[in-house]
């Protein structure tokens, strides 16, 4: 037999997956972490925290389906996005990497914008400077503690550690690094002038390829450590959320996928490189080098459930929170929860924006609350497609993936929110399944990424509808939850 191993290393856990050439899940290893909040406004992780439960993970994958390691015929990636690794001339870390949800490197917006002014800037890379980006953490490191930046080697995405321990060789592709905003998006190769007028050295960048190109092969040691057999490929894959359209299908123009994770996100094919000139949206390359996805982020999403869940409501179980939820009437009798508990990217690139319920009345319950958050989530990525429509993308048919495809309430919310029908695919793991397509055809089990979709991927044949009288209300309340960042954005800055 022969089989793929797609490896999805997210914020809060890491997955490994294994499935077969037919497309058939075998087997899943997950391993949990917590990323740590030195103080606020900072996020940050071990790599090496990472690497350790990749390596759990991978043991129990191939333990679980009772693989034989010489049956893996190629390996592929899925990372979180935008984050910084920092590595010397030795591969060791030379500080903990600072991840997407990180805030500290405000002043280092302003260099950007006044160095290089924003406009230009942004027809460069397609996006604007934002918090948590990989170029604007480099230059916070440059400005505050330049003992480490003196021992960078090199730098790299998160994902692209775990493939440097796998096979020894430093490298990175253009979809994360494209969310790195220190690249040419259209081009897709480093924003080299940009990098020369920030005063950052060429030499850390490492070189960059295609999602599905060969990295490398798995060395000795990693080998070792992981019971994977030495000599197999592995390609470079791609940040997470364009893995999970690869995932879901979404390798032509019209797809939408809407994902409920850590965070969420929007997203749609395009067959150009298209960006929101008022910069509230991004645009990333795609793991087919013709394809390009342009993505409504929104930072607040499952970790706003996350956080109503240990921090106000003692670690119920999620399934506990989505049938208190459920007692609710659409709407929440009138309470609206602002969801940008950690800033926010879209529509808003405001790092000091903050959390609102909105609307509260004695009358309110913890039930009221829990379906606001959830409520909330949804709208923001409402806000993400009005942009998209705006911008005169099409969004034919939208997709759910992440927490939000498992949860039939949230899968309704979104149909009634969207207005439109929500489909999902048979495959909960979209990530790491899109990973392991792009290991497929990176060792050429498949011709494209386009005909292992098609051969590959199945829709489920359940779609939620909207519910009109549903719709009506969220339309209601919509245009109420616009208008809270924009009335309120003056005081948060004086918290």
């Amino acid at each position: 037999m022969s089989y793929l191993l797609g490896i999805d290393l997210g914020t809060s856990s890491v997955k490994s997956l294994i499935i077969d050439t037919e497309g058939h899940i075998i087997s899943v290893g997950q391993e949990d972490y917590d990323f740590d909040i030195p103080q606020i406004g900072y996020a940050e992780n071990d790599p090496m925290v990472w690497w350790n439960a990749t390596k759990n993970t991978i043991r129990t994958a191939l333990a679980k389906g009772k693989i034989i390691p010489s049956e893996i015929k190629g390996i592929g990636f899925s990372g979180q996005m935008h984050g910084l690794v920092a590595v010397d001339k030795n591969g060791q870390v030379v500080r903990k990497g600072i991840i997407w949800a990180d805030q500290r490197s405000s002043e280092q917006i302003n260099f950007v914008k006044e160095k290089i002014g924003l406009e230009k800037f942004s027809k460069v890379t397609l996006n604007a400077p934002a918090t948590g980006f990989m170029l604007l953490s480099l230059l916070w490191v440059k400005d505050n503690e330049p003992e480490n930046y003196r021992k960078i080697n090199k730098v790299m995405m998160p994902k692209d550690f775990i493939r440097m321990k796998l096979t020894g060789k430093i490298g990175t592709e253009s979809v994360d690094a494209s969310s790195s905003v220190a690249f040419d998006t259209a081009g897709r190769h480093w924003a080299w002038e940009l990098i020369d007028e920030l005063g950052l050295e060429r030499d850390l960048f490492p070189e960059c390829k295609e999602a599905c190109d060969i990295a490398g092969e798995i060395i000795s040691e990693a080998a070792e450590e992981t019971g994977l057999t030495v000599g197999t490929p592995v390609v470079y894959g791609g940040g997470d959320q364009p893995m999970q359209s690869v995932g879901n299908g979404l390798v032509r123009p019209g797809y939408v996928a809407s994902n409920i994770g850590t965070a969420s996100q929007i997203a749609c094919c395009v067959d150009r490189p298209v960006y929101d000139p008022q910069l509230r949206t991004n645009t990333f390359c795609h793991a087919d080098k013709n394809i390009w996805t342009i993505l409504g982020a929104s930072l607040n999403g499952g970790i706003a459930q996350k956080w109503l869940r240990d921090n106000i409501f003692y670690k119920e179980s999620y399934k506990k929170l989505d049938a208190e939820a459920e007692t609710i009437e659409p709407g929440s009798e009138g309470l609206i929860f602002l969801p940008y508990l950690c800033g926010e990217r879209t529509p808003c690139l405001d790092p000091l924006s903050r959390g609102i319920f909105f609307g509260l009345t004695i009358k309110h319950t913890q039930a009221h609350m829990v379906r606001a958050v959830m409520e909330g989530m949804v709208f923001s990525l409402k806000d993400g497609l009005e942009i998209f429509n705006s911008l005169g993308v099409t969004t034919d048919k939208i997709i759910a993936s992440g927490g939000g495809a498992k949860s039939p309430l949230l899968l309704q919310m979104q149909a009634d929110v969207f207005e439109q029908d929500i489909y999902t695919t048979e495959s909960k793991e979209q990530a790491s399944f899109g990973a392991a397509i792009c290991a497929g055809v990176g060792v050429g089990i498949y011709d494209s990424l386009a005909a292992a979709c098609d051969q590959l991927i199945v829709m489920s044949p359940v779609v939620t509808h909207p519910i009109p009288e549903n719709s009506k209300v969220y339309r209601q309340r919509y245009q109420v939850y616009k208008q809270l960042y924009g009335r309120n954005k003056d005081l948060f800055s004086l918290l």
